[in-house]
């Protein structure tokens, strides 16, 4: 078997898509370009791809990973070529790579994710301090913040939960900047 990593960004209206009709979305292509996929075993057989970490309806994704267990390596500028050329608008790959990890892996050991907000007003003075699911944050604009958000297998923070205690805030924009994790 053969790892592969699809990283992508998902944004402009292919934030509105749910997550099973995404999923359907990437089997299709997968379908399209033929690709050498591994199917599991028993009497369903699916397809092995995994979208490592998948985001909820309305955020944007700036660095997504999409993993496949191949039969066969493929050439990753082939596929890419081929991708680009299929791809909806709003999907955008950045970079395909071999890896030796499995999907697995990935769930693991994730530890934290960047988020980039934008919000319809400042926010009032230390409320980022107060929460302890926030490892760290960075102004932007008064009305703009990235923060880094513990996001373990054990612990997931759900960013716009964060801002629910504030009942005039709105969340504008929210995108996932990257995925960390550790080894």
């Amino acid at each position: 078997m053969y790892y592969t990593l699809i990283i992508f960004q998902k944004i402009g209206d292919m934030i509105y898509l749910g997550h099973l009709d995404f999923q359907n979305l990437w089997e299709r292509l997968i379908r399209i370009l033929e690709l050498p996929i591994c199917y599991s075993e028993g009497f369903h057989k699916t397809m092995k791809y995994n979208l490592v970490q998948p985001l909820g309806l309305g955020i944007e994704g700036n660095h997504e990973y999409l993993h496949l267990t191949l039969q066969q390596p493929i050439e990753s500028s082939d596929l890419m070529r081929n991708l680009t050329r299929i791809l909806p608008e709003g999907l955008v790959v950045k970079k395909i790579v071999a890896t030796r990890f499995n999907a697995k892996w990935f769930h693991r050991h994730k530890h934290s994710a960047v988020y980039q907000i934008d919000l319809n007003k400042p926010l009032p003075e230390n409320f980022i301090s107060a929460i302890p699911s926030i490892l760290s944050q960075q102004y932007l604009s008064p009305k703009q913040l990235e923060i880094h958000v513990v996001n373990s297998p054990t612990q997931q923070t759900n960013v716009r939960n964060l801002f629910s205690g504030q009942p005039t805030l709105d969340i504008m924009k929210l995108k996932r900047v990257r995925l960390l994790y550790s080894r």
